[in-house]
């Protein structure tokens, strides 16, 4: 049989979209404090842009060509954190941070490689 409505919602208490679920939906109860997903999001930050800076200096170490070092930079190695840009508060600890230590490893990266000026 096909369920057509969600069985659980989870959302904070106290919005107004709770008080008008459809008759058969439960309200679950949101597990953790705002400080602990704040500390996980940053943690999780914080490891995405360690990945990506242990990426930048061996793609460019390995490509020779100064024209396909620059298309790898442009297209690939910008955009490696677009996606928790847009997910990741960066109020929240750690992550400005993360973000910051990226361009700084990828100015890097342009000025060793491209001879463009910090």
């Amino acid at each position: 049989m096909l369920q057509e409505i969600k069985t659980t919602v989870y959302a904070p208490l106290g919005v107004p979209s709770l008080e008008t679920k459809p008759l058969g939906v439960k309200v679950g109860v949101n597990v953790g404090t705002a400080a602990a997903r704040a500390g996980i999001i940053g943690n999780y930050a914080t490891s995405e842009a360690d990945r990506v800076i242990g990426l930048i200096d061996p793609i460019h170490g390995t490509i020779r060509s100064w024209d396909a070092a620059f298309q790898v930079h442009r297209l690939s190695l910008c955009h490696r954190l677009d996606y928790l840009a847009q997910i990741a508060d960066p109020l929240l600890g750690g992550v400005q941070k993360a973000f910051a230590e990226v361009d700084r490893t990828l100015r890097r990266a342009e000025v060793h490689l491209f001879g463009v000026g910090p």
